[in-house]
């Protein structure tokens, strides 16, 4: 099957690979602004083992403002 992804919405582009990449672990993601957040993440992935380093893609709210993490607000 072949996907032309320059056809998809981003919201289609992000269903698809959410849901192709298994299994989906969980992360938990800790920020540390006003507050300290932690979160569970499963969008993210091994980059390199030396040095150890992981890829980890904070979205944002439906609204476009940015999930706590990216953002590191006080509630």
């Amino acid at each position: 099957m072949l996907i032309n992804f320059k056809e998809k919405t981003a919201a289609e582009r992000y269903h698809l690979m959410a849901n192709t990449v298994i299994p989906r672990p969980i992360a938990w993601i800790a920020t540390q602004g006003e507050v300290l957040n932690i979160a569970p993440f499963s969008y993210f992935t091994p980059l390199s083992s030396e040095p150890a380093t992981l890829i980890v893609s904070i979205g944002h709210r439906a609204d476009g403002t940015p999930k706590d993490t990216l953002s590191q607000k006080t509630h």
